[in-house]
Formats: C-alpha cells, sequence, structure tokens
C-alpha cells in the first residue's frame, strides 16, 4: 500500500553530523518554533496528517523542501511512514550510530 513518509529523524541526524554535535528533538522544535510532541511524532512516522505550518517551519530551520522531509512510498515498505508497518530502516549518514 502506497505511503508519505517521514525523513524528518534522518534529516536531523544528517544535519547533526553536519554541525559535529548531537542535536536534540528540543533544539529543533525550540529553533524551528514548533512543538516538540509535533516533531517526534513526525520523526516517529506515526502523525495522521501533516500539518502545513510544521513542515514549512521545518524547511526554514534545515534549509531545506517539503521534499527532503517527505517522500512518496508507492510500495509502502520504507520506515517512518504514516500509520506504522514498515520494514525497512532509513539510511543513516556516514559516522552516525544508531541510537
Amino acid at each position: 500500500m502506497a505511503k508519505i513518509v517521514s525523513k524528518a529523524l534522518q534529516l536531523r541526524l544528517e544535519h547533526q553530523a553536519k554541525l559535529g554535535r548531537k542535536i536534540t528533538q528540543i533544539e529543533v522544535a525550540e529553533q524551528a518554533g514548533i512543538e516538540r510532541k509535533a516533531l517526534a511524532r513526525l520523526e516517529r512516522g506515526s502523525t495522521k496528517r501533516f500539518d502545513e505550518e510544521i513542515l514549512y517551519k521545518l524547511c526554514v530551520y534545515y534549509g531545506v523542501g517539503v521534499g527532503d522531509i517527505l517522500e512518496y512510498d508507492p510500495d509502502g515498505l520504507l520506515m517512518g511512514s504514516c500509520g506504522g508497518g514498515s520494514q525497512v530502516a532509513p539510511q543513516l549518514p556516514m559516522g552516525v550510530a544508531r541510537a
């Protein structure tokens, strides 16, 4: 089944690797001007809907487009998709360990 997949966690990990230090959800949420719970749901892929304002603020914070935060998965196999039930984990940037 096709799904929209959140790449928010992967994006935060890439940003953290780029800066060379840990970036917490709290830090991203505060600097982007969104609620940490909304970011956590987006990173987990458990959000039921995508809020345009949250996506906009994350795009501004990371300096990316919506396509860097969300991805269409026609086969529904990627990790982080809304509604859960995923089998494939996202790729982590070089040098970033899975927590």
